[in-house]
């Protein structure tokens, strides 16, 4: 049975709080108990500032369900609607917050539809709605959320735009608006005033591949918890640091078993990416033996893992290095009103891999970087000198062609040895760079890497969680970092 630990009765807007919490196994809470994270000092002054109430107000998560070929948007409070309504999307991201029921200083937003194309638009007064009927929308949408209608210290307004069909979209950042002028939407102005919402998590698998001998289920179970507890960090993107097999056989079992782990993210949509170590390739024979012939070769030979976690699996790709294969690949997604960006790296890479993945970062100097790459640091905190024996180039090269180079390049995480270290460095520009490590090849439990973030405060705080025991390491994996100047 999964032990679920309960949430906090209240949100702390200390990261050191939000640490030793995670420490005693205590979680952070859903969005309806969180506190608006516009500047540190909201939570603490709303109730007391004239603007308190409105304040309090925009605590609830709104998602927005986007459909990517119309570009629609189906705005709720409720995130089973919104992904239910735009089923050919890559899940409800979270665009501000608001409030599902009405509070002083708020206005209803009417969520209307055009019968004729299925096509969204929103409406906060009777005068807006008249139009919309006279544009062929139907009055018989829901209530959307309500909304402030003044500014206040904790808000920002949040932009209407217009698309070529009469559909709305919101912008609560000037890079969201930019993108939609761009796809040749009208910005028809501030529409109301909603909070931003800047703490989120994700999660970090380590090495799973004692998880997937025999029928323990604690691989499966960990991502169905996982998912039973999204709400509570706020969980917007899963990854792993590789090794997620042990080996492989003909009836590929282990792989099956991952896969099973895996549908329970597929199913609540959570976007996710798997990075590959050695026992996931053709390198490594049941036993975890080397198998016969060329080792490096077959270390690059990685056609079963590709066959269960293909690129069309990760909701969130955005590239590859090479066709059909998540080897070296980077993943998209938006959260705490920034972009990241989920780079894979494979194991003691290729050369011409690492020149490709410079020209990613580069192409992407808006993105927080989080380098996921099977081995990189060692047991002891430092970066690994050499490849391994069988691999093309060292996580030091990593380090000194990419990972030093790039001002976007905030966090890198690995496994393959040891059980968990952290290491910081500081890249040619200046910019901080945090490097964790988490492995364990755990036989009994199923440990799990949270890192919640807050892009307002700046910081993240992280620690290791056992699901199946209901209780988090108290090894050291646990640790908050602040100041941190993520990229905006």
């Amino acid at each position: 049975m999964l032990r679920k630990p309960p949430p906090f009765a209240r949100r702390a807007t200390a990261p050191a709080v939000a640490l030793a919490v995670l420490t005693a196994a205590v979680l952070p809470v859903g969005p309806a108990q969180r506190a608006s994270a516009a500047s540190t000092t909201t939570a603490t002054t709303a109730s007391a500032a004239p603007g308190g109430s409105t304040c309090r107000a925009a605590q609830d998560q709104v998602f927005a369900g986007v459909d990517e070929q119309s570009g629609d948007a189906f705005y709720t409070t409720d995130r089973a609607a919104a992904q239910s309504e735009n089923p050919s999307a890559r899940g409800p991201a979270v665009a501000f917050l608001a409030s599902s029921t009405p509070r002083p200083g708020s206005r209803l937003v009417r969520q209307m539809t055009d019968p004729r194309t299925g096509l969204h638009a929103y409406a906060m007064s009777w005068r807006e709605r008249a139009a919309l009927v006279a544009q062929g929308f139907s009055r018989a949408g829901g209530v959307a959320f309500h909304a402030a209608t003044a500014p206040a210290e904790c808000l920002a307004p949040v932009h209407r735009w217009v698309g070529p069909q009469g559909q709305h979209r919101f912008a609560a950042s000037e890079d969201e608006g930019e993108r939609l002028a761009s796809q040749g939407w009208r910005d028809a102005g501030a529409a109301f005033y909603a909070a931003q919402d800047t703490r989120f998590s994700i999660a970090v698998l380590p090495d799973t591949q004692e998880e997937v001998i025999g029928a323990t289920g604690r691989f499966e179970q960990r991502t169905r918890w996982l998912v039973e507890n999204r709400d509570h960090w706020d969980l917007r993107y899963v990854t792993h640091v590789g090794d997620v097999v042990n080996w492989d056989t003909p009836d590929h079992r282990q792989f099956e078993v991952a896969d099973a782990a895996a549908d329970e993210l597929d199913a609540a949509r959570i976007p996710f990416s798997f990075g590959i170590g050695n026992h996931d390739t053709r390198a490594t024979c049941p036993g975890g033996s080397a198998c016969p012939g060329d080792v490096a070769a077959n270390q690059r030979d990685t056609r079963t893992f590709n066959a269960y976690f293909p690129p069309s699996r990760s909701t969130a790709v955005a590239g590859l290095h090479e066709a059909g294969k998540v080897d070296n690949s980077f993943h998209t997604f938006e959260a705490g009103g920034q972009e990241w960006m989920v780079l894979h790296l494979e194991l003691w890479p290729r050369a011409g891999a690492v020149d490709w993945a410079r020209s990613v970062v580069a192409a992407h100097p808006h993105h927080n970087v989080v380098v996921v790459t099977h081995s990189y640091l060692n047991a002891d905190g430092s970066i690994k000198q050499d490849n391994g024996g069988y691999g093309s180039t060292s996580p030091q090269h990593l380090y000194d062609r990419l990972v030093s180079q790039y001002a976007n390049i905030r966090l890198v995480f690995s496994g393959h040895v040891g059980t968990t270290a952290h290491r910081v460095d500081t890249g040619v520009h200046g910019n901080r760079v945090d490097s964790v490590l988490t492995a364990y090849h755990d036989r009994r439990g199923n440990p799990t890497r949270l890192v919640e973030i807050d892009t307002a405060e700046g910081w993240f705080s992280t620690g290791v969680h056992s699901p199946g025991a209901g209780e988090a390491r108290s090894d050291g994996s646990s640790f908050t970092v602040r100041d941190v100047r993520w990229v905006r």
